[in-house]
């Protein structure tokens, strides 16, 4: 464990050369012993096959001899020891006196050599326990063993030099191969330590507060799906800071047209140049609640990015509260000059919702119809039911939105028409929190131009069921 520990310690390059190099390294050695094993159990058995066949060399001598003897019937005559010493004697005899009838090797000389007899008995040589043998066999009949010790190197000079010849390459290849493995292992290392550092580089610049850096990665690796998911991180963070300086520059704009007419009215009233009558109070009154209504728009929408709003959620019956805020809103569009429908398919149409919240996205809806939609005009809410929960539709005539603005509608401070909506007492933020309660519900909005020349907002909730 504790060279695990120290091993964290070193530069990713040493640790992957390390890592590689040592596991070439031990691999290289793994192959050399065992191929060394392996050649010399190898080697062992040719050479105890080479023994034996120079055993067979003397063993067809002592069966012709053996066959002699029988021929002129001794073998029956004398006793075995007596028999194969005889055998011998005339094979020493004839060897020294007659070599070139034996077409024999040259070499034929062991270091130690034992011929038992099939009865078992001992006829010359020591007993040796570890043996190559071969039987001495006459007309199919086994007349005893010759044996030789196990072979234990090489036996003939060619050999040896064999020998020597196959641990020499095993070396060489084996030094060859370590080497070739460090080269492979710094190189990759080198590579891949280059790589990395240009992460890290790119993300401290990146935590410094440079959004705009990339990271250039190419490939399929790891690494490199890590320098795009960088990039992707860098571009959200670039977007965001972007966002955050529109969102501040926009709350600033936003605030400071109200506060810049009570500080006029405030002054004007302060030098005298006005009464502080009732209409006064009530431009006054006009601004303070545009104010407050900002402040609470965008504390609302800052609790919905950050998760905070609360929900009670339950099943909720879409048709009834669709209903009773068409009802409240029946008045200010008479006043407007404005119709408002509302039509359902069914009776009842359930969706596992919050029910304020909910009333807080229609009521947002029917709100921004009255303060954009012209007189005479016509505002239709459309509740449809599915199978898979409940369709709700705000729908309003002219004026309608160029297709270009439609995609930028659920955008924090948005207008089509920014003097003309700040007249009207819009604040910009009620599509975007329409946009955040919705989605916190599981469910789907979206904007579209409507068959009455206006806008169509259409939003889906689902039931419990396809939530699970």
């Amino acid at each position: 464990m504790s060279i695990l520990r120290g091993f964290t310690y070193l530069q990713t390059r040493t640790q992957l050369f390390l890592a590689i190099a040592g596991s070439s390294l031990l691999l290289v050695g793994l192959i050399l012993i065992s191929t060394r094993y392996f050649f010399v159990q190898d080697f062992t058995r040719y050479m105890a096959e080479q023994e034996r066949q120079r055993l067979q060399q003397v063993s067809v001598v002592l069966s012709d001899y053996y066959g002699r003897y029988e021929r002129i019937g001794f073998t029956d005559e004398l006793s075995e020891r007596e028999l194969w010493r005889a055998i011998l004697s005339d094979i020493q005899r004839d060897v020294w006196l007659e070599p070139e009838r034996f077409n024999l090797d040259s070499d034929l000389a062991f270091s130690e050599l034992n011929f038992v007899t099939e009865s078992g008995e001992l006829i010359f040589g020591p007993r040796i326990e570890d043996a190559v043998s071969e039987l001495v066999i006459y007309d199919s009949e086994i007349l005893g063993i010759l044996s030789t010790p196990m072979p234990r190197g090489a036996i003939a000079p060619i050999d040896a030099v064999f020998s020597q010849q196959q641990r020499e390459t095993l070396m060489y290849a084996g030094t060859a191969a370590v080497i070739l493995a460090a080269l492979v292992a710094f190189l990759f290392a080198h590579g891949l330590r280059r790589r990395l550092q240009s992460l890290r580089h790119s993300t401290e610049s990146l935590a410094a507060g440079d959004a705009k850096i990339r990271f250039s990665q190419s490939g399929a690796d790891d690494v490199a799906q890590l320098g795009r998911t960088l990039n992707t991180l860098a571009a959200t963070l670039q977007a965001n800071e972007t966002q955050r300086r529109e969102f501040m520059a926009d709350v600033a704009h936003e605030l400071r047209t109200p506060l810049t007419v009570l500080q006029g009215e405030l002054e004007a009233i302060e030098d005298g140049v006005r009464k502080a009558d009732s209409a006064v109070i009530r431009r006054l009154q006009g601004q303070t609640k545009q104010l407050t209504r900002l402040v609470q728009d965008i504390d609302t929408l800052a609790q919905a990015d950050l998760g905070g709003l609360g929900y009670q959620w339950r099943q909720v019956d879409i048709v009834r509260i669709t209903q009773e805020l068409c009802q409240q809103f029946q008045g200010p569009a008479q006043e407007q000059g404005l119709s408002l429908a509302c039509v359902c398919d069914a009776d009842t149409a359930t969706a596992y919702a919050d029910p304020d919240r909910l009333r807080q996205v229609l009521s947002n809806l029917l709100t921004n119809s009255l303060r954009y939609t012209d007189a005479p005009g016509e505002i239709r809410v459309h509740v449809l039911r599915s199978s898979h929960g409940v369709e709700v539709v705000v729908e309003d005539s002219a004026p309608g939105v160029d297709a270009e603005h439609l995609p930028f509608l659920f955008d924090r401070f948005y207008r089509v028409h920014r003097d003309r909506a700040r007249h009207t007492g819009g604040s910009g933020l009620g599509l975007a929190l329409v946009e955040r309660i919705v989605h916190a519900h599981a469910g789907k909005v979206s904007a579209s131009p409507s068959q009455l020349g206006g806008l169509r907002v259409a939003i889906q909730l689902f039931n419990q069921s396809e939530l699970v």
